[in-house]
């Protein structure tokens, strides 16, 4: 692995430590968000102290144990598991919300609604198929989601006087 020498201006001592390191790149991400709403560019420092600290981190991350690797990995698949399952939750909601919407007189409606909450169940259940047996209770919930929508594209419904019709 390639590595880079410290770029000017850092405090070596500061980003010696973990939380150090985690500050310094809180601080450079705050940096480049700013820098992307304001439409300015970085200059050449600043991408190189991005650099370095990418850097950093990989060379860490490359002299840890096979244990604190695995156990990095677990960690990270169980996040992934939490942002699927709060994912999951926030369609489930907006097909619930859509569903009562339909039922409650006088509630703007938009039907393209329906197109992009199945649009975004079935991506869901495409990226979820590769690993059925860790997501299954999840799958189960997008297709009770999709039944829901189903439900009520077949039903006759009238919406503020306007009848849809097949």
């Amino acid at each position: 692995m390639n590595v880079l020498p410290p770029p000017k201006g850092l405090d070596m001592s500061e980003v010696a430590t973990d939380a150090g390191l985690r500050a310094a790149i809180g601080r450079e991400a705050d940096k480049l968000k700013d820098s992307g709403r304001g439409g300015n560019r970085l200059d050449e420092d600043e991408i190189r102290l991005i650099t370095f600290l990418a850097s950093e981190v990989l060379r860490r991350f490359a002299n840890l144990s096979r244990e604190e690797k695995k156990e990095l990995l677990r960690i990270r698949e169980k996040a992934e598991k939490r942002e699927t399952e709060r994912r999951i939750r926030e369609i489930v909601g907006n097909v619930d919300q859509f569903i009562e919407d339909t039922t409650t007189p006088k509630t703007v409606i938009r039907f393209s609604l329906i197109n992009e909450l199945e649009i975004r169940i079935e991506s869901m259940q495409s990226a979820l198929s590769g690993e059925a047996r860790m997501y299954e209770g999840f799958l189960g919930k997008l297709k009770d989601a999709i039944k829901k929508l189903e439900e009520a594209k077949t039903k006759r419904r009238s919406l503020q006087g306007f009848r849809e019709f097949n």
